[in-house]
């Protein structure tokens, strides 16, 4: 049995339970005859409270971005996940509707305009255009309607991202590396978006190696490490494992593994974009989606 993480092992109040959830690979480089694997998420359970915000932490490779594609039911894997009383495993497009999607890399079609963009996934979704209005003043782009997405600066496309994963309102919100593709300022701004959501009652799940984000985000954390838990608590109780801070030379702390993580990854303001959106195609009703 995996080690389970919860703030109250028998709260009714969950919304997303997870357990013995596991997902391997084919070897790489295998024989043809051979079953060898490795295991990217081993046997992992958690709950994630209603209105709580849970953080995904760990290092690269350590199950994080896994996790949310097997909720997503992007990846096969085993185990139990229950979304709100439903299964995922079972009927997990009927539960699906019920999660927002924001994933790290972005893609859009760059010749439609913020408008076009969410009118698109709008009838994917089955969603009223009424909708579209609300969305784009909660994430601040009714300025920028008529602008063509591909005209938009980073911060700009990650709140149009935000927009199309809430046109459908949904309860829970799922975040992949929100933040690590913006500038010190734009991440600011972004926190402080998510957290006024946070505030009206949306729950989060976000995968993270901003400490920012655990300090202005995070309930609880989570910590990873070889796709299983390592350690599960409040930020402030975690701190020692989420921020250590070595002796170099002539007694001075050294920056941290996460915090040298962190400053590679906001260096790096470009990357290609996935083939799809499969942000904006969660909770999308059509066939084959």
């Amino acid at each position: 049995m995996g080690k389970t993480a919860s703030t109250q092992p028998d709260n009714h109040d969950a919304v997303l339970r997870v357990t013995n959830l596991s997902k391997r690979y084919p070897q790489p480089g295998r024989a043809w005859w051979s079953d060898a694997t490795i295991t990217a998420v081993d046997d992992l359970s958690f709950t994630l409270d209603r209105g709580q915000a849970l953080a995904l932490w760990g290092v690269n490779g350590a199950g994080k971005t896994t996790v949310l594609k097997c909720l997503l039911g992007l990846l096969d894997c085993e185990g139990e996940l229950w979304l709100d009383g439903a299964d995922l495993r079972k009927d997990g497009r009927t539960a699906r509707r019920r999660f927002g999607y924001v994933p790290q890399e972005l893609a859009f079609h760059n010749d439609l305009s913020v408008g076009e963009s969410c009118r698109f996934y709008a009838r994917l979704k089955d969603v009223s255009f009424d909708r579209i209005p609300t969305v784009l003043e909660q994430v601040g782009l009714t300025e920028q309607e008529r602008k063509a997405a591909g005209a938009l600066s980073g911060g700009m496309k990650q709140r149009l991202a935000l927009a199309l994963a809430l046109l459908a309102d949904p309860p829970v919100l799922l975040l992949d590396e929100p933040t690590s593709n913006l500038d010190a300022a734009t991440r600011a701004e972004f926190l402080d978006l998510l957290a006024q959501l946070h505030a009206t009652g949306k729950t989060l799940l976000f995968t993270s190696h901003h400490l920012a984000e655990l300090e202005q985000l995070a309930d609880q954390v989570l910590i990873l490490q070889d796709g299983a838990v390592a350690a599960y608590g409040a930020p402030a109780e975690l701190m020692p494992l989420l921020n250590p801070r070595p002796v170099g030379q002539g007694g001075k702390p050294r920056a941290s593994a996460a915090d040298d993580r962190s400053q590679e990854t906001a260096d790096a303001h470009e990357q290609l974009a996935p083939a799809a959106a499969e942000y904006a195609l969660v909770g999308a009703t059509r066939r084959g989606v």
